[in-house]
């Protein structure tokens, strides 16, 4: 696919082949949401799903409301809507995105869902006033396989 902005503004990424573009109210259908700063691709051949959602919001809450703090709020918001003793996840933990105003706050995330296997990372970062959360999903089976891809795709995130 190589490399896609992702807000039209800041955000870029560059993906591998396989990935395609999912139409924005599929993604919201997928999602249970209805959200205009929402974007997302899926590659069906690694049952592998990248989500990102964007918020601008005043210079006093973004000081105010950070990486750390957001990544524990949404790993809680996961637990309660899992069902608490399906999911699991591994604790907050950091790493660099090129651009942003901090290191990313993210977890690594597992639960069950109809008898399928899922996990995944959320990272949470910001530029300037906007707050960007990241969400990569795929299949336990595939979890290995895809490790690689996963971590070339953090890699390759920039905020400009």
């Amino acid at each position: 696919m190589g490399t896609v902005r992702i807000d039209q503004e800041y955000l870029a990424v560059t993906l591998p082949e396989g990935f395609e573009d999912i139409e924005h109210k599929e993604l919201e259908r997928l999602m249970d949401i209805s959200y205009d700063c929402l974007w997302g691709v899926r590659d069906t051949g690694r049952h592998m799903m990248i989500t990102v959602t964007w918020k601008d919001s005043s210079k006093l809450l973004t000081k105010l409301v950070n990486e750390r703090g957001r990544a524990k709020q949404i790993d809680k918001n996961y637990a309660r809507c899992r069902n608490g003793e399906a999911y699991r996840s591994d604790g907050i933990k950091e790493r660099a995105v090129t651009g942003a105003d901090a290191p990313a706050s993210g977890f690594h995330f597992a639960y069950r869902v109809e008898d399928v296997d899922q996990e995944g990372e959320v990272w949470v970062f910001k530029r300037g006033i906007r707050c960007y959360t990241l969400v990569i999903y795929t299949r336990s089976e595939v979890a290995a396989d895809n490790a690689a891809v996963l971590e070339d795709i953090l890699a390759s995130l920039t905020v400009q």
